[in-house]
C-alpha cells in the first residue's frame, strides 16, 4: 500500500461538521421555550406557533412573527440572511394586510450590525422615522431588496426546464404586479414600520449560555412546583422539538395550558 500524504488529500475534505446549523436550531428552541415560560408565568394564554409563516408566531394582542439568527458574523442591509427576511416579512404583511390586520415583525439575533452599516442602526433605535431624508432612503433599499429579491425568484422559476410559454407569462405577469405593489408609498412605509430588530451583540455561545440560564431561572417559580429543574428544562425542549415536526401548521402551536401537564 502507498504512503499517503493526508496534506495533499486536506482541500478534498468536505466541511461535514454541522454544528453551526444544529447550534441555530438550539437557539430557536430556547427562544420559543423562554416565550412560552414566560406567558405561563404572566397568565397569558395566546398561542405560539413554531415554524408556522417563521420561526415563531405569537398570536395575542399583536400578530408577532420572529425571525431567529445564530450567526457569528455581524449583519448589514446587504447580508443575504437580511434580505431574505425581509421579504419573507413582506409577503407575510401583505397576505395579512388583505384582512387589514398589521402584524408585528421582529429580527433577533446573538449578533450586531456592521461598523459601516448606518441606515440599519437608525432603523433599529427607531429614529429613521424621525428623518425624512432617512425615512426616504429606507424605504428605497426596502424597494430595491424586495424587487432583488422577487426577481431572483422569477428567474429561477423562468429557467426551469419546459416551462410553457403561457406559465412564463403568468411568472412576469405577477412579478409586474408586485412591483406595482411596491410603487405605493404608504405599503412601504407601514411595512417598514411594523419591522423591528433586536442585535444581542454577543458571540453565539455567550448568546445561547444567556438564555439557557434565563430558562432555568425562570423553572424555579413557584407554579413549577419545585420540579427538578434540568428535568423539566429537557422535557419541554423535547416537547417544543416534537411539536415543530407535525404536519399540521395547526399542530404546531403550544400555550399556557399545555404547560399544566408537565
Amino acid at each position: 500500500m502507498p504512503n499517503i500524504d493526508l496534506n495533499s488529500i486536506k482541500i478534498f475534505k468536505r466541511n461535514g461538521d454541522a454544528i453551526s446549523t444544529n447550534r441555530g436550531f438550539y437557539y430557536q428552541y430556547l427562544s420559543f421555550l423562554k416565550k412560552w415560560i414566560t406567558n405561563f408565568i404572566n397568565g397569558d394564554d395566546s398561542p405560539i406557533y413554531t415554524e408556522v409563516d417563521n420561526d415563531i408566531k405569537e398570536v395575542g394582542k399583536n400578530l408577532v412573527f420572529t425571525q431567529l439568527k445564530c450567526y457569528s458574523s455581524d449583519f448589514s442591509l446587504n447580508s443575504k440572511e437580511i434580505k431574505h427576511t425581509l421579504f419573507d416579512f413582506f409577503i407575510t404583511y401583505l397576505r395579512y394586510k388583505q384582512n387589514n390586520i398589521t402584524p408585528k415583525f421582529s429580527f433577533l439575533t446573538n449578533s450586531g450590525i456592521q461598523k459601516r452599516e448606518k441606515l440599519l442602526g437608525k432603523w433599529l433605535n427607531r429614529e429613521v422615522f424621525d428623518n425624512s431624508n432617512d425615512l426616504e432612503s429606507l424605504k428605497k433599499k426596502n424597494r430595491e431588496i424586495l424587487k432583488g429579491e422577487s426577481n431572483k425568484i422569477r428567474q429561477a422559476k423562468l429557467n426551469r426546464q419546459n416551462i410553457s410559454s403561457i406559465k412564463k407569462l403568468e411568472i412576469n405577469e405577477s412579478y409586474k404586479a408586485f412591483c406595482t405593489i411596491l410603487s405605493d408609498d404608504l405599503i412601504v412605509e407601514d411595512f417598514c414600520r411594523a419591522v423591528h430588530w433586536d442585535f444581542g451583540e454577543i458571540t453565539t455561545e455567550e448568546a445561547i449560555f444567556q438564555i439557557r440560564q434565563n430558562i432555568l431561572s425562570l423553572l424555579k417559580n413557584k407554579l413549577f412546583g419545585n420540579k427538578p429543574i434540568e428535568i423539566i428544562f429537557r422535557v419541554l425542549l423535547t416537547e417544543i422539538y416534537r411539536c415543530s415536526q407535525e404536519t399540521e401548521a395547526s399542530m404546531r402551536c403550544l400555550t399556557s395550558v399545555d404547560l399544566q401537564t408537565f
